[in-house]
């Protein structure tokens, strides 16, 4: 068994998957600093919110 291998593995699995989770959130208005309010043009059944793209991202529950 190559430990050296299943070590960096498992580094960069954490790191993968922790940048992902930050992407995902930010997708729902969440950022280091805070929470977000879903933009006007928001409904009951879609929430868009502004993350930084050239369009807003939208939530559909």
């Amino acid at each position: 068994m190559n430990k050296t291998a299943i070590k960096n593995f498992s580094i960069w699995a954490r790191v993968k998957l922790r940048e992902e989770m930050v992407t995902r959130a930010g997708f729902l208005g969440i950022t280091e600093n805070g929470i977000q309010e879903p933009l006007k043009a928001s409904t009951r059944e879609i929430q868009y919110f502004e993350i930084g793209a050239d369009k807003p991202i939208s939530i559909r529950e």
